[in-house]
């Protein structure tokens, strides 16, 4: 093709003087003219390059687009789109969270020149791309339309696609959405195709029944009793025992009623008090042992009949462990803070109080100063949470403040974020980058000058190096985000 001969030759020239003209028989190539060289040049090579895969020359381009609505939103302002396209260019991933949840926040959408990357983002993470969408705007939904790679952010997707033909992860996470809506079609889905699954992911869907489990679900767990691998009989016994008056729950009920009961004591002659009593003497059945209950104590100087009472706790509902010992749950919980050894007993009680998200145990557990899990505020209603956060300052803070970085980017309070400063002083290397930066986004603008100052200091302490490099980090982001918010 003469073409494309002209433009190699202008290519290893370096010269104009050989580029084609472009008469009205080359119409496609007249439309590529920019007004500048090179950008033509490139243009044409690209143009005539397509025209030879194709074997012929394309005289004429006709091409109707739908049109694009009008936007509804405010666009971002000038100084806001700018600091944007620096966040995209560094790939700077919390600071390109916060802006999305700030232009989502405020109504705003960006402008068209940057929807193209949004989308790119947007596409890796289909079922989380909304809050990218939004911000894109109706070009946004327009250039979805053209896209064919963009489309499915915007097409409704087919209930049955990604359970049929996606990878694991998909039909885990579109089992679980139906489970939410629908438990009995999930289930009949599970019993199904379960079988024909390997191991490992017999194992991983497995876990989907966990959400909303009921009742139904016994009779399907009950066959899976029966799998070739250990680790799928395993997690169904441990669903069956979650599941209130199925065979292996009231199994394990039975047992621990043998092993652990409360009795009443006379205190001071007159008075009565009720405590824990281990029938240390007792044998259990070995079908027990089979039910996901260790027949030896892994815990060093901890009796086997303990240890079986301790094991039963944790797989039972906190509720059900109340009843089988007829007492009150707080009346229990009282006995068992005041076990010896109460640290060796503690992670058996958390695992319950997890599982079942049990409200009274967990603020309990909180109260008595354990050095308990910041999961447990999980457990409690969000509203009430603040009131049990002072618990864990003092040892676990890092964890505490990981907990506390929500999605609407709440500011600690300044006393708390004064004493997280100094415990990473103390131990910098405890938390990773990413910490730090997301950190940045969660201080009050208060913070400035305390970090300013450590900033300022001179050490040749390699540890206070590397907190001063994080923090001059943690002070960058402080700042982009206050002008994010206040310009």
């Amino acid at each position: 093709m003469i073409v494309s001969t002209e433009i190699l030759k202008t290519a290893l020239l370096g010269t104009d003087k050989y580029m084609p003209a472009t008469t009205e028989q080359y119409a496609l190539m007249h439309s590529c003219e920019t007004g500048e060289k090179e950008s033509t040049f490139l243009r044409q090579a690209n143009i005539s390059l397509l025209m030879d895969e194709a074997g012929q020359t394309i005289r004429t381009s006709q091409v109707e687009l739908p049109a694009c609505r009008a936007e509804q939103k405010e666009t971002l302002d000038p100084h806001k789109t700018e600091q944007l396209k620096t966040i995209l260019t560094s790939n700077d991933e919390a600071l390109f969270q916060f802006m999305i949840w700030y232009c989502n926040q405020y109504h705003k959408i960006v402008p068209s020149f940057l929807v193209p990357k949004i989308l790119n983002k947007a596409i890796l993470h289909v079922k989380h791309a909304a809050p990218l969408l939004s911000v894109c705007g109706e070009t946004g939904r327009w250039l979805c339309s053209l896209n064919e790679k963009w489309k499915p952010l915007y097409t409704a997707p087919d209930d049955t696609a990604d359970w049929e033909l996606g990878n694991l992860t998909q039909r885990k996470n579109h089992l679980l959405a139906l489970r939410k809506t629908d438990p009995e079609l999930a289930l009949q889905l599970l019993e199904k195709s379960l079988s024909a699954e390997n191991a490992a992911n017999r194992l991983e869907l497995l876990t989907v029944i966990n959400e909303q489990l009921s009742a139904q679900d016994e009779t399907f767990l009950l066959t899976l009793l029966k799998d070739k691998s250990q680790k799928v009989k395993d997690v169904a016994t441990q669903l069956l025992a979650q599941i209130h008056g199925s065979e292996i729950n009231t199994k394990l009920v039975q047992a621990l009623q043998q092993v652990l009961s409360v009795k009443e004591e006379r205190h001071l002659l007159i008075a009565k008090k009720k405590v824990l009593h281990l029938n240390e003497t007792i044998t259990l059945p070995d079908d027990i042992f089979k039910l996901g209950i260790e027949k030896v104590s892994a815990v060093k100087g901890m009796k086997d009949p303990l240890y079986w009472a301790l094991q039963l706790i944790s797989l039972l509902h906190p509720e059900q462990v109340s009843s089988a010992l007829h007492v009150n749950e707080n009346d229990l919980m009282a006995l068992l803070l005041k076990m010896p050894r109460f640290n060796e007993i503690l992670p058996f009680i958390v695992s319950s109080v997890l599982k079942y998200r049990h409200q009274a145990w967990a603020i309990e557990l909180i109260k008595s100063e354990q050095a308990v899990s910041v999961d447990l505020l999980n457990c409690i209603a969000a509203a009430e949470q603040p009131n049990y956060t002072a618990y864990f300052e003092k040892e676990q803070i890092a964890k505490l403040a990981e907990h506390l970085m929500d999605g609407n980017y709440s500011e600690y309070k300044s006393s708390f974020a004064k004493k997280l400063i100094d415990w990473l002083e103390q131990n910098p290397y405890q938390q990773t980058p990413q910490f730090y930066q997301l950190m940045g986004l969660h201080l009050p603008a208060d913070m400035l000058p305390k970090l300013q100052a450590i900033t300022g200091t001179e050490k040749e302490d390699y540890q206070f190096k590397y907190f001063k490099n994080q923090l001059m980090e943690t002070i960058r982001v402080i700042e982009i985000k206050q002008t994010i918010l206040n310009s």
